[in-house]
């Protein structure tokens, strides 16, 4: 059976990571994502989550992204989330939304 979700990196310049999930987060997963994201995250590095090909994400999912943020630091993580995805209804329905830095795009990727 194939995994959940998947997890990509992408460094388009030196200071950049960009992490794309897709697939589904849940409790199931979240804290293997979760390692699987800080393992590769150097010192110094802005974070972009690209979450926009997440089509299912619970509260695990989001207590997950959560710690993540904090465990990297909030001032260098982005989260990318179309405004009518499955992760931005649950951020928005939570109050979350306003917690994290949310973009709909990558900057200049």
């Amino acid at each position: 059976m194939p995994p959940l979700a998947t997890v990509e990196f992408a460094t388009p310049t030196s200071d950049e990571l960009v992490v794309r999930l897709s697939g589904e987060i849940d409790m199931s997963n979240a804290a293997e994502l979760r390692s699987q994201i800080v393992s590769h995250v150097g010192t110094d590095v802005v974070v972009w989550l690209d979450l926009t090909a997440i089509t299912f994400c619970d509260s695990a999912g989001l207590s997950m992204l959560d710690t993540l943020t904090a465990e990297i630091g909030a001032e260098r993580v982005n989260l990318v989330a179309h405004n009518d995805s499955p992760v931005m209804k649950i951020l928005t329905i939570t109050g979350m939304a306003e917690v994290f830095r949310l973009h709909e795009h990558l900057p200049h990727h």
